[in-house]
């Protein structure tokens, strides 16, 4: 791999995940991290993905700010099936005893699990690019064709790469070449609140002091504006689980938060595959690996695993 160049469109956690990847297999080869302005920014998306996640989370989760918490889940129906599928690689499985489950519960599980603060480990995964010799470079793409050939910028020239990876999101939907009419959103909302240090439910908890707040689930929602009316009813759901997430007295329960920010987060389908193509008589491989739904950062070690094997080896 000596002398070949990689190009990877996206700024989002898989084409920075897909990137160090790509420079830990290949330590000598050329990568170029494209920062593409297109791209804006569920349940069981592979027991293999997430399981590879868990263990490269828990690697760096020092120097990352992430956190190993104990997390608990309820549910109003009970699972289909007698054993859940992330049972074998969450530490500390356990389901709830129905006697401890709350009002309107029929089913409850404990475990382990991940939290993360992700503008902290964006932050990180950048500074771990630049660190291992990648190049961040943002600019704005035609098509993909265009990728395919040298580009002259001021930072510097941009070889034609002899690797393409388009991580790009939702922007699949929109780069001319790729124009995938299979992505399309589904729209989550949450908040982000300050919050006790404790143990909550339907809350993720942060290492800064605040929690996330969700959610919702609306497919082909292409709304950039939240929800006032969701972010009323995720305040009330979450308040009856955990009334110490109030600071304040309010009208309403999401007056009694002390809300930091609103949120919506766009989660189109996954496509992990590979396809050639020919420049100037010279051939091509791209990887496609986006569309991860609500579940970028679980599976973003894992894909990028997948397509660096696909399309590399």
């Amino acid at each position: 791999m000596d002398g070949k160049y990689v190009t990877v469109l996206g700024a989002g956690v898989v084409g920075l995940t897909t990137s160090i990847v790509i420079l830990s297999k290949y330590p000598k080869i050329k990568v170029i991290r494209t920062s593409d302005t297109l791209v804006l920014g569920l349940a069981h998306i592979g027991e293999v993905w997430q399981k590879k996640m868990m263990y490269d989370f828990r690697q760096i989760a020092e120097e990352a700010g992430i956190m190993i918490v104990p997390g608990v889940d309820y549910y109003d129906t009970k699972p289909s099936v007698p054993t859940r599928w992330f049972e074998s690689f969450v530490p500390d499985y356990k389901v709830v005893p129905s006697d401890e489950l709350p009002e309107g519960a029929v089913f409850g599980e404990r475990y382990n699990t991940i939290t993360l603060n992700t503008p902290t480990y964006l932050k990180y995964l950048r500074g771990r690019i630049e660190k291992m010799g990648g190049r961040i470079i943002k600019h704005q793409i035609e098509d993909l064709q265009s990728t395919f050939r040298p580009l002259s910028l001021e930072e510097g020239n941009v070889p034609a790469p002899d690797y393409l990876f388009v991580c790009l999101g939702i922007g699949a939907l929109r780069l001319p070449g790729v124009c995938d009419e299979l992505v399309y959103p589904t729209l989550g909302q949450t908040l982000l609140v300050r919050a006790p240090a404790s143990e909550i439910s339907y809350a993720i908890p942060r290492s800064d002091g605040t929690c996330i707040l969700g959610g919702c689930m609306e497919a082909h929602n292409w709304s950039h504006l939240p929800n006032p009316h969701m972010s009323e009813k995720i305040a009330r759901d979450c308040l009856k689980q955990e009334p110490r997430l109030a600071r304040k007295r309010g009208d309403t329960p999401l007056q009694s938060l002390d809300v930091i920010e609103v949120s919506l987060l766009g989660v189109p389908g996954m496509r992990v595959e590979c396809q050639d193509y020919e420049e100037g008589g010279r051939k091509i491989r791209v990887g496609y690996n986006y569309g991860h739904g609500g579940a970028g950062y679980q599976t973003s070690w894992g894909c990028a695993e997948k397509i660096v094997t696909l399309a590399m080896e």
